[in-house]
């Protein structure tokens, strides 16, 4: 099992199993989100995904027509959003932690 968290905690999730399909996107997008290179995510199921603590305080944004960038409200931390596919969550790499 994973877990992970936004900076500041107020926002934390479990993920069941091993995340798969790492990349590192470097579209403008996850350049500005991340402030590097390039933003590492994975992929993971979302019957194995959830938030454990503090849903409410996050926050979206609607970043391109294909989908929305989640945040913590209160530390503005990059948090897992829903695939694309509408079938996985697609938390940061860095952002879970076995």
């Amino acid at each position: 099992m994973l877990h992970g968290s936004c900076l500041c905690g107020e926002v934390a999730f479990e993920v069941d199993a091993a995340l798969e399909d790492a990349d590192a996107c470097h579209c403008t997008i996850c350049r500005k989100l991340h402030g590097t290179a390039y933003g590492a995510y994975a992929v993971g199921r979302q019957s194995e995904f959830r938030f454990t603590r503090g849903e409410e305080r996050i926050g979206r944004y609607r970043s391109s027509e294909r989908g929305y960038r989640w945040f913590c409200s209160q530390c503005g931390s990059v948090l897992p959003e829903r695939h694309p596919s509408g079938d996985g969550v697609v938390p940061a790499v860095a952002s879970a932690i076995a």
